[in-house]
């Protein structure tokens, strides 16, 4: 899985912060269009906020149960367990203590939200309290389970 500071440091951009923006609506009111993107927004500022406090079980509400995870240079998750365990070994060997996003992209095509974040952040590696600045691109995948957004499909890659 993990291998280390340098892959705990990769899968650090997994800040998603808040959405906005103009996106022209797609089969429903731009009234409607800004509900959506109020919900993925409140999804995405939760997410954020419970990856700086670590809070692993509730980033794991904000997923589905079959979501996949694609972290730069390491293993494809699939599913809600494997996902689990990447958290896991992530906060164990780094915090996230800040960090901000700024939105490039929110699209809204009926029950899926496409949200494309560039992120600038700073990691800390526990075994050593070094801090790590990091600029990264997100890309989020949000479909609709009973009516609420949850993440299905997140990948990032590292800017160097």
């Amino acid at each position: 899985m993990l291998k280390g500071p340098i892959m705990a440091v990769m899968m650090l951009s997994m800040i998603a912060p808040a959405l906005a923006g103009d996106v022209k609506p797609m089969n429903k009111t731009s009234a409607e269009q800004s509900e959506e993107q109020n919900a993925a927004e409140i999804v995405v500022r939760r997410y954020m906020d419970l990856l700086h406090s670590g809070d692993i079980e509730h980033i794991m509400d904000l997923y589905d149960e079959n979501a996949v995870f694609l972290p730069e240079g390491g293993t494809t998750m699939v599913g809600k367990d494997k996902i689990r365990e990447s958290y896991v070994a992530l906060f164990k060997l780094i915090s996230i203590p800040d960090g901000e996003s700024t939105l490039e992209e929110a699209t809204i095509h009926g029950d899926i939200a496409v949200v494309r974040l560039a992120t600038k952040a700073t990691t800390q590696i526990l075994a050593d309290q070094q801090k790590i600045p990091l600029n990264s691109r997100e890309l989020f995948i949000l479909n609709k389970v009973g009516g609420d957004y949850k993440i299905s499909r997140y990948m990032f890659n590292t800017l160097k």
